[in-house]
């Protein structure tokens, strides 16, 4: 079900705000861990507070798949409450810088009869979105199974770009992460090691670049309620989390957040926010 939230950035962190609107494009997708036109070299300086808008789990047919439990599952009713996000956020002035989906962008996992259909209608909706607000995409479970593959993970590149990247805009350094590999990489180990170089790279940029603010976009949030809670479906392996949340820490410790997808309050995890739960449309 549809989640989202405007995110309002200024230089002081408890001028953070949120507003519930909005919806997405998909004109342009993330390469070689790059964002076009949300490059460091023309968007690492800060210029003053500026909005984007934070969505998840538009995840098109989803209400009839699993929770009507329909033999022969459509997505109208999710395409009609895209159309109104779409609507609404166009509206906006002035103009959100852009809108990042964190995961579950549609419902049919990889290689499954659905999957086509479904993105072909993701694609078509978000051509409906403004052109001057850029859709980010991040991956969920969704989209690149819940264990993931290189198969999987490469047809989801295909169409929504890379699955983890960097971006910057206005000031602030924006980390994309993959978190299907802090839940399950037994069939993707590799890629797995990968990523988790990768991300350290970007924390250790964190460390030195001095960012207004530094946030990191997810699906999966690290945890629910508590830093120590159990293993469960909706948060991070507690073998990784206790890890990396140091590793944030570490890199940067009063320019945090973390923005998650799924079941994503606010939460104060030792001075850096973390979003866990949100309105649903």
């Amino acid at each position: 079900m549809w989640v989202l939230q405007s995110c309002l950035l200024s230089s002081r962190w408890n001028n953070f705000s949120f507003l519930t609107m909005a919806k997405e494009n998909l004109l342009k997708i993330a390469e070689n861990r790059v964002y076009p036109g949300f490059e460091k070299e023309k968007e690492s300086t800060w210029k003053g507070s500026f909005y984007f808008i934070q969505g998840a789990d538009t995840q098109l047919g989803l209400i009839e798949n699993y929770i009507e439990k329909k033999p022969n599952p459509g997505w109208e009713k999710e395409i009609k409450l895209t159309e109104t996000a779409i609507n609404a956020i166009n509206a906006m002035n002035p103009r959100p810088r852009f809108f990042v989906v964190c995961g579950d962008l549609i419902d049919a996992f990889p290689g499954t009869s659905l999957r086509n259909p479904q993105e072909v209608d993701f694609i078509r909706l978000f051509k409906e979105l403004h052109p001057d607000i850029p859709l980010v995409c991040v991956c969920g479970n969704h989209d690149v199974g819940d264990t993931p593959t290189h198969e999987s993970i490469q047809i989801y590149k295909k169409t929504f770009g890379d699955d983890y990247f960097t971006f910057y805009c206005g000031g602030v350094m924006f980390i994309v992460i993959n978190s299907q590999f802090f839940k399950d990489s037994s069939e993707v180990q590799d890629l797995a090691v990968e990523h988790e170089n990768w991300l350290n790279d970007q924390l250790e940029e964190a460390k030195l670049g001095k960012y207004k603010h530094v946030i990191v976009f997810q699906h999966i949030p690290w945890f629910i309620k508590n830093s120590d809670e159990e293993n469960s479906y909706f948060n991070v392996e507690k073998k990784f989390r206790e890890k990396m949340l140091q590793k944030f820490l570490d890199a940067s410790p009063f320019t945090w957040t973390k923005i998650a997808g799924n079941i994503p309050a606010w939460i104060l995890f030792r001075g850096v926010y973390m979003t866990t739960r949100q309105n649903a449309w």
